[in-house]
């Protein structure tokens, strides 16, 4: 059954989380069968459905130049450091990088795979459940059961919980989108060698350097929440009549773990000759 519980005074069910009303849900839970296990597994492909198009070093000078030329100012770019962008002749001096390629992926793997277990008899029912999903780092992890003591008294409880492991570099998914975006095709060659990582004098950051050196950043998160409740029903009395009360508790903790977080950024010197 569905109930809409729209009254303040329902927040005695899920404290805080009922400051809004709750929508409450009561499903089926364990059938009275033999033991019967369900898997199921999913893969799936995950691919942006729109990205940015983002100027070469050659577009990226002309529009500057345009810009700068509007506002008295000159040309920034000679017509020969246009020409090295377009042809590659310096790519140490003139480079021509493609952000969106050197950094994003054209499409990521997710899988998810999951277990359940329920069965039991009349007066004593089970359900177990646990998930698990690559794509959010995530385990759920939920048991139930439910005991009849007599005709009028009958209990429930349960555990459900959510541990989650997210492992990714230091540098965050926005400041990773803001760099590709916001550092030009021109910028200096983000490796030399094969522990060089080259800067723009005029940027910095250097998101190559960040990724491979800047360190690893792990996040551990356990919420997990028990019920244990015992239900009256009043139908030997009067029919439709019933009572329900339980307790309930929420524990959640979150720990982050940084590793290796030492990047190594260098910058260019020109000098005469």
């Amino acid at each position: 059954e569905v109930i809409v519980l729209s009254d303040g005074t329902f927040n005695s069910l899920l404290g805080n989380f009922g400051d809004n009303g709750l929508i409450y849900v009561v499903t089926k839970g364990g059938k009275p069968s033999k033991p019967t296990v369900e898997v199921n597994y999913q893969e799936s492909i995950n691919q942006p459905t729109r990205m940015p198009e983002l100027l070469s070093a050659s577009e990226y000078a002309k529009v500057i130049n345009k810009v700068a030329s509007n506002d008295g100012l000159g040309v920034i770019y000679s017509p020969e450091a246009i020409e090295a962008y377009e042809t590659g002749s310096d790519p140490i001096k003139y480079p021509n990088i493609n952000n969106q390629e050197t950094y994003l992926s054209d499409f990521s793997l997710s899988k998810y795979a999951s277990i359940g277990v329920y069965g039991g008899e009349e007066k004593l029912k089970y359900s177990a459940f646990v998930g698990y999903s690559s794509w959010e780092g995530l385990e759920k992890v939920g048991t139930k059961i439910d005991a009849e003591i007599n005709d009028l008294i009958s209990m429930h409880a349960g555990v459900y919980g959510k541990f989650t492991e997210n492992e990714r570099p230091v540098i965050g998914p926005d400041d990773t989108f803001n760099w590709i975006s916001s550092t030009p095709a021109n910028a200096f060659p983000l490796k030399v060698g094969d522990s060089a990582y080259v800067v723009s004098n005029q940027y910095n950051s250097n998101l190559l350097s960040e990724l491979v050196s800047g360190g690893d950043r792990t996040d551990y998160t356990a919420n997990l929440v028990f019920d244990v409740g015992v239900d009256f029903d009043f139908k030997d009395y009067l029919k439709g009549l019933k009572y329900s009360t339980y307790i309930m508790m929420r524990t959640y903790s979150a720990q982050t773990l940084i590793a290796n977080n030492a990047p190594g950024t260098y910058t260019l010197d020109y000098q005469q000759g």
